[in-house]
């Protein structure tokens, strides 16, 4: 039987992601493997949660530790660069447009 996981769009680069987020138990006892490295950290997840590790790398590069490219929006008032591309307030000139 296969979870559903659903999907979400990462905050940082706006791709389709996995919903996937281990458990809160799992979160607690992973922080031994991170000076392991990355590898190791990923094996623990799977092992412990029995999920596909190919989704378990794409919740470890989108949200555990991001290194996808970050998507940057600029406000349509002052040109300001905005905090993350879905914001809706610039921080520079204070417009908001929620």
């Amino acid at each position: 039987m296969t979870r559903q996981l659903g999907h979400r769009l990462c905050d940082r680069c706006a791709d389709t992601i996995t919903n996937y987020c281990p458990s809160v138990e799992t979160l607690a006892v992973i922080g031994a493997f991170h000076e392991q490295g990355e590898q190791a950290v990923v094996d623990e997840i799977v092992r412990r949660e029995g999920i596909d590790p190919a989704i378990v790398w794409e919740y470890f590069r989108h949200r555990m530790i991001p290194i996808c490219k970050q998507k940057i929006a600029h406000c349509s008032f002052c040109g300001g660069q905005l905090r993350t591309w879905k914001a809706r307030q610039c921080m520079h000139c204070l417009k908001d447009w929620h």
